[in-house]
């Protein structure tokens, strides 16, 4: 078995995913995962999928071709990832919309070899005064031996630089 994972951007209309979904069937693959959102009249995914060994060559020409003019496509052969420990936590952020808070909040979270699972982000406004709102999901995890105390302490300066809510805690295994 081989495993890819695809990154498909194009404009969005129905039947976009579907002839991707198409091919990966006719190739005798399985869609495992994926994430997909129309961002600025664009859809944009990405989807890990496997094929058997002897289809593999077929699945990736056949979806080069059906994406040839079309949309952009970048296929990556996925190996397996060995389990580490590690423990879970989730960041939700939310404040006055201004540029920098992401980079900010990535800047702390790299100085301490904090690893990005999964980021949802958006800007809308707010309910009773229509100011925009930046609000921000992640899931990131980091090496069980990090003292997660000097992270929050960190997380919470910029916070109150930057006038925003920044809420960490651990994710409990399910």
């Amino acid at each position: 078995m081989r495993f890819f994972i695809l990154s498909f951007i194009g404009d969005d209309r129905p039947g976009f995913v579907h002839e991707i979904t198409e091919v990966v069937s006719r190739c005798e693959g399985n869609w495992l995962e994926s994430r997909m959102i129309r961002l600025g009249g664009k859809f944009a995914g990405l989807a890990r999928v496997s094929a058997p060994s002897e289809q593999a060559a077929v699945l990736e020409s056949e979806l080069s071709s059906l994406a040839q003019g079309r949309f952009s496509l970048i296929i990556k052969a996925a190996g397996t990832q060995a389990s580490l420990e590690t423990k879970q936590y989730t960041l939700d952020i939310l404040g006055n919309d201004r540029p920098g808070i992401l980079n900010e909040i990535t800047r702390a979270l790299v100085e301490h070899g904090i690893n990005l699972i999964e980021v949802s982000s958006s800007v809308a406004p707010a309910a009773m005064s229509g100011v925009p709102m930046f609000s921000c999901s992640a899931n990131i995890e980091v090496e069980p031996s990090l003292s997660m105390v000097v992270v929050d302490e960190q997380l919470s300066e910029i916070a109150d630089e930057l006038a925003i809510d920044i809420l960490l805690e651990e994710t409990l295994p399910e």
